[in-house]
């Protein structure tokens, strides 16, 4: 996400600028000592934090468990080729990924240990489970 935008002599980049500074933001961020924090006052609370992984969330569905590229027919649309289940796709993927940390949750995981739905066919299991 932080690869320079110059590009090339015969192919300059376009908005070098503008990128260069979105870098800087994005490595100024400090996501490590973000999720320390968030992992530290969730155990102060009493609460737990779960880590996801959010691949393919954005593409299954919440329904059914179709998971298809083909199910995300734009950037923000989200439309289940198999059951036609719809909605907007970062809805859909927050759907997903909550289910996912439930899902570990209920299976009783040490707490913030792991990732939790690392494949679609494991997301596809779990759903046939909680049916």
């Amino acid at each position: 996400m932080t690869r320079s935008a110059k590009g090339t002599v015969d192919a300059p980049g376009q908005n070098v600028a503008a990128k260069r500074g979105l870098n800087r933001s994005l490595l100024e961020q400090g996501h490590a000592e973000t999720l320390r924090q968030l992992e530290y006052k969730a155990r102060w609370l009493g609460g737990e934090v779960r880590r996801v992984n959010p691949a393919y969330t954005s593409q299954t569905c919440p329904s059914c468990g179709h998971i298809s590229p083909e199910n995300r027919p734009s950037r923000a649309v989200f439309r289940c080729v198999k059951c036609a289940h719809s909605g907007h796709a970062d809805v859909i993927a927050a759907q997903n990924i909550m289910s996912a940390g439930l899902a570990a949750t209920v299976r009783g995981g040490a707490s913030g240990s792991g990732e939790a739905g690392t494949t679609p066919q494991r997301a596809r299991l779990l759903r046939r489970r909680a049916a």
